[in-house]
C-alpha cells in the first residue's frame, strides 16, 4: 500500500461528511449516514499501512471468519 494513496484518506473523509450533508440539506426529513461498514473498511486501510498488513480480499476474509467461528 502506498504512503500516498493513505495521505488521500483525511480528504475523502472530508468529502463524504460534505456529500452527507448536501444530501441531508436537499432532503431533510431523511438522514444519510456514514455506516460501520464504511468506516470499517477505512480503519481496515489505515491499520494494514501502519502495521505493514497485506488485506484479504473480502471473500477470502469471510470464509476465514466462518472456519475459525466453526472451530
Amino acid at each position: 500500500m502506498k504512503k500516498l494513496s493513505i495521505e488521500k484518506i483525511p480528504t475523502l473523509v472530508e468529502n463524504l461528511y460534505r456529500i452527507v450533508e448536501e444530501l441531508e440539506s436537499t432532503f431533510p426529513s431523511r438522514k444519510f449516514t456514514l455506516d460501520g461498514h464504511l468506516i470499517g473498511s477505512i480503519g481496515e486501510v489505515l491499520a494494514a499501512f501502519a502495521y505493514k498488513l497485506d488485506l484479504l480480499p473480502p471473500h477470502l476474509r469471510d470464509m476465514m471468519l466462518k472456519i475459525s467461528m466453526a472451530a
